[in-house]
Order: C-alpha cells, then sequence, then structure tokens
C-alpha cells in the first residue's frame, strides 16, 4: 500500500505529517458529515491520544483519516426516581358529568363549571368503564373528562 503510494505521490506518500489542519476541516464540515453519514454523534480523536487502538496509529497516514464505527451504547435509567415536584396540581371535576366537557369555557372564570376534588377523593373504575369519585360518603359519576390546574411557584 505505502509502495503503491509512493509511486503515484512521490516522497510525500512517506510525511508523517499533515500539510493541513484535518482537524480544522473536519469541525468546519460537522454538519454535512453528520447528515452524509446519518450520525447522532461522532468524535475526532488523534493517534497520539490515550486509549486509540494501536492498529489504527500503525495503519493511519496524514491526509486520509480512517473511520471507526461504534455500536450504540445502551444506557441504563433509574426508573424509580422520584421527581421533584415543580408545582401543584389539583384536580376538578364538571358539575354536569355528561355534558360538562362540551361547553364553552369563560375565558374570565375558567374553573366556573368545575367542583374542586379534595385531596382524600378516591376514584374508581366500575365494570362498565364509568369513572366514580368517593368524596366522603358521596359517590359521584364524574364522566369521561377531569380538569386539572397546575400552581407553579414562581
Amino acid at each position: 500500500m505505502i509502495k503503491e503510494r509512493y509511486e503515484q505521490k512521490g516522497a510525500s506518500a512517506l510525511a508523517s505529517s499533515s500539510p493541513i489542519d484535518q482537524t480544522a476541516i473536519l469541525n468546519e464540515n460537522i454538519d454535512f458529515i453528520m447528515n452524509a453519514l446519518d450520525l447522532d454523534s461522532f468524535s475526532i480523536r488523534h493517534t497520539d491520544e490515550e486509549g486509540v487502538d494501536p492498529n489504527f496509529v500503525e495503519t493511519t497516514v496524514p491526509l486520509v483519516p480512517m473511520m471507526s464505527f461504534l455500536p450504540q451504547r445502551v444506557t441504563k435509567r433509574e426508573s424509580h426516581k422520584r421527581p421533584n415536584l415543580q408545582c401543584n396540581v389539583t384536580l376538578w371535576r364538571y358539575k354536569d358529568s355528561v355534558w360538562g366537557d362540551r361547553k364553552v369555557i369563560s375565558c374570565n372564570s375558567p374553573f366556573e363549571e368545575n367542583i374542586q376534588l379534595a385531596d382524600g377523593d378516591l376514584f374508581h373504575l366500575e365494570a362498565d368503564n364509568k369513572i366514580t369519585v368517593t368524596s366522603g360518603s358521596e359517590k359521584i359519576d364524574i364522566g369521561q373528562t377531569i380538569v386539572y390546574k397546575a400552581n407553579v411557584p414562581e
């Protein structure tokens, strides 16, 4: 391979360094490279960096960048993390469980047709997909829609 390059390019094929800054050229064209190769990310590594495969160091020559495609890493996510609550949420039900969500809401008082649910209220899903709420000793049909209000502290 080196002999063929020497025959084509002469003594410049034996050079151990590049006459141009290849890293700068790659960084300038980063968007094109990522789109053309359909990459999520890529990194530029030099042969003198620690942890580079010795095979790359031996086979890489100036002006001929070496590409190595790695499989995607699978990241482990914490599934039991408790999110930090940034707001208080209150739940509301419509006064009319059948037609309440079909009425036009007033911009000045959007919760006029709603009743706030208490913190101790329990939701029940009946056998016929009917949703009810037990508030104290009263069992109330809430229909298919509930409304929530997020109070974000400033």
